[in-house]
């Protein structure tokens, strides 16, 4: 659909606003150049997948000046939709107010030519989320996606060709085989994927493909060599990402009530500890390491369908490191950090929840330092919202800490303070747009997913982090996350 020459219109219809049955947004798009006056109708059906501009177009053959009844005939319901506006500009409406269109110059590119063909991926959607955002498959190794006009095709090797088929939500999957027997014919034994490529670009008419910034540059070369133009896009390479649907903010939060479980469960183990005269923490008579506490939580996210990863159980001054894999025995009345990030096993998205809590009595500075951070956190939670700029929510929390008596710097040859970012955003990604620190000026949107975690971390005191996900409203933010907060047990 072009950028120019459109009238945009909203339903005012109040089925728009309505429930799970209901026409959440419908579009109106007129063309300006039409000599019918004829408008059309523009949706998405359930589970969107905005790859390469694709819409539904319902209808396009009337003439819709009553657009109340007309609106009211259609049912798909929509989570979110973005529509092309003047000048490059995309306005977005969303299920919060359908009737509501806010637009945002030159944010987003989904919707921008970059004067390609299609959009290529080669990858394994195991470990690449635009793959598996793209196609909803997981599989283990790369294969290839292609996004032309709104169609979506992969080609799949016979081991996976019939699961993609059943499984994957895109319009077609072709037969890697079917390709490598043409080159096969032509006396090529062993086709390479940019051979195989070539052979699907003849087919589906494509001379040119934009690719994402971790597309593999040697295939590149060979793609290019084979005459097909090859541009690489900057990331974000699927801008709609940063806005979750509602599907994707029921996944995550799957993944944070299985976050809170492996929480609960190191809680309450290190709540059954006794302290020995040696000062350090014993359970069931074994002294309580970082590893034993670790594999108390992942083994009961693993019980729960998710996948640990890396999960972050530091006392003392190991805490200082906010991403150090420690190890070694925990003592009292010393901070602990739990910070715990599953992945679902059925959907990918991530969950990601940090508690600190001491066993015993923690020092007159540790408490000081835990009140400020949750108050640094609650900083956070009235500040975000559709516009905020992350950047200065950020700042407003470090000089909050700095007036506090924490200040973030250089201190005897090492950085203390609270010298990571407040949060980021969370999704198919552990860490994924948006940020939300220091080193970006960006705004956040009503539809963002992003973590709320401002810490303070000095060598002698130990480290304090609290860590809760919020989705971005336009008037606010909320809390996904349940579980309470508490130092001392």
């Amino acid at each position: 659909m072009p950028d120019a020459g459109f009238d945009l219109r909203a339903s005012m219809n109040p089925a728009a606003k309505c429930g799970s049955n209901a026409l959440h947004c419908q579009v109106i798009v007129g063309r300006a150049d039409a000599t019918c006056g004829k408008n059309v109708i523009v949706g998405i059906g359930k589970n969107p997948n905005f790859v390469c501009n694709e819409k539904e177009f319902i209808r396009n053959d009337g003439d819709f000046s009553n657009i109340d009844t007309e609106v009211s005939k259609f049912t798909n319901q929509v989570q979110r939709i973005f529509v092309p506006g003047f000048s490059g500009q995309n306005f977005v409406a969303d299920d919060d107010d359908a009737c509501c269109f806010r637009h945002y110059d030159h944010q987003y590119s989904m919707l921008k030519s970059t004067g390609t063909d299609a959009r290529l991926i080669y990858s394994a959607s195991d470990t690449d989320a635009n793959m598996l955002w793209a196609t909803r498959f997981f599989a283990p190794d790369p294969f290839i996606f292609i996004a032309k006009r709104g169609k979506r095709y992969l080609v799949m090797n016979d081991l996976e060709l019939d699961r993609a088929k059943s499984q994957s939500v895109v319009d077609k999957v072709l037969s890697y085989s079917h390709y490598q027997k043409r080159w096969q014919s032509r006396g090529t034994q062993f086709p390479t994927p940019a051979q195989i490529l070539v052979e699907v670009f003849a087919d589906l008419k494509i001379k040119s493909v934009e690719v994402p910034s971790t597309f593999p540059l040697h295939l590149a070369d060979q793609v290019r060599k084979l005459k097909i133009r090859v541009e690489p896009k900057a990331d974000p390479f699927w801008p709609e990402r940063e806005f979750k649907t509602r599907e994707e903010v029921r996944a995550i939060n799957e993944s944070l009530r299985a976050a809170e479980i492996g929480m609960e469960a190191g809680i309450d183990a290190v709540r059954r500890t006794q302290i020995g005269k040696d000062g350090y923490l014993y359970l069931d008579g074994t002294r309580l390491t970082s590893e034993i506490l670790k594999q108390i939580i992942n083994t009961t996210i693993m019980a729960q369908g998710y996948v640990p990863s890396h999960t972050i159980a530091a006392s003392g001054d190991q805490c200082v490191d906010p991403h150090n894999q420690v190890s070694g025995p925990i003592r009292a009345n010393a901070s602990i950090i739990m910070d715990i990030f599953p992945r679902s096993q059925s959907t990918g998205y991530f969950g990601d929840i940090t508690r600190t809590i001491v066993r015993g009595r923690a020092s007159d500075r540790l408490k000081h330092a835990y009140h400020c951070v949750l108050n640094g956190q609650n900083i956070g939670f009235r500040r975000i919202r559709d516009d905020a700029n992350a950047y200065d929510i950020h700042f407003e929390i470090v000089n909050y800490f700095a007036t506090e008596g924490f200040p973030t710097g250089l201190i005897e040859g090492r950085m203390q303070g609270f010298f990571h970012g407040t949060g980021h955003g969370l999704g198919l990604d552990i860490h994924e747009a948006p940020s939300f620190g220091q080193r970006s000026k960006n705004r956040l949107r009503a539809g963002n997913i992003v973590t709320v975690e401002p810490g303070l971390y000095y060598k002698g005191m130990g480290g304090v982090r609290l860590e809760d996900v919020v989705v971005v409203t336009k008037s606010g933010c909320k809390n996904l996350v349940q579980i309470p907060k508490f130092l001392e047990v």
